[in-house]
């Protein structure tokens, strides 16, 4: 009898592991293409996701505010990434004032890089809301400056 049990324990127990794997399986999220090859860290669905403020002088000023309370120690005053933070550890920032800086990326993955970072650049999931992130690529996109 004590040998029936153990093989009925054993039983339950692959059952149990089994039915765990089916579950996990379930729940792991399809994978998705990058949005660009160059920016593999950006699933395909954020990056197509639209801005849904709009980029009016109200937006713009607020993301300017944002820019120049969280950004600017690493990407400079004027977005050309000579930070003194950036400068004092030595990390290269992108120039946003070059055309192409920016240009590759949608509003979508700007706000996903901006929520979730980039090689060295923290994320701001916990720092700003969505409606303030949204005002920061607006910022953004009016870096250069045009003409």
């Amino acid at each position: 009898m004590r040998h029936s049990s153990r093989g009925w324990i054993w039983f339950a127990l692959a059952l149990a592991l089994g039915a765990a794997g089916l579950v996990i399986a379930q729940e792991t999220p399809p994978a998705t293409e990058p949005a660009t090859p160059g920016d593999s860290d950006i699933p395909s669905i954020e990056a197509g996701r639209k801005n849904p403020v709009e980029p009016d002088e109200g937006s713009v000023g607020r993301g300017k505010t944002l820019y120049t309370d969280r950004c600017v120690m690493c990407h400079g005053k004027t977005g050309n990434g000579k930070g003194s933070l950036a400068l004092q550890i030595g990390y290269k920032v992108p120039d946003f004032t070059r055309p192409d800086a920016l240009a590759h990326l949608t509003d979508g993955a700007l706000y996903y890089r901006i929520t979730h970072g980039h090689e060295a650049m923290p994320g701001e999931q916990d720092f700003i809301n969505d409606k303030e992130k949204w005002d920061l690529v607006n910022y953004l996109r009016t870096l250069p400056p045009k003409g």
